[in-house]
């Protein structure tokens, strides 16, 4: 009978153990594709602001636009 409920209880801990594995390796993919993320958004701020210096003008009109819709939306009256 010990025998009967000593493999019982190995299938959990397999599972256990498996569960444990998936998490790791799913934290492991996570954080690549996060310095990935990370990368990309670092490419672009470097883009965009290149474009913006290379442009003084657009970047005046950018802010102005953008200031005008803030100020529209949260008017005080």
């Amino acid at each position: 009978m010990e025998n009967v409920g000593d493999t019982a209880k190995e299938p959990s801990l397999s599972a256990g153990t498996a569960q444990l594995n998936i998490e790791c390796s799913m934290v492991q993919a996570c954080d690549s594709q996060k310095e990935d993320f990370e990368v990309l958004l670092g490419e672009v701020r470097d883009s965009f602001s290149h474009y913006l210096r290379k442009r003084p003008m657009i970047a005046s009109c950018l802010v102005f636009v953008a200031g005008f819709y803030v100020g529209w939306k949260v008017k005080p009256w």
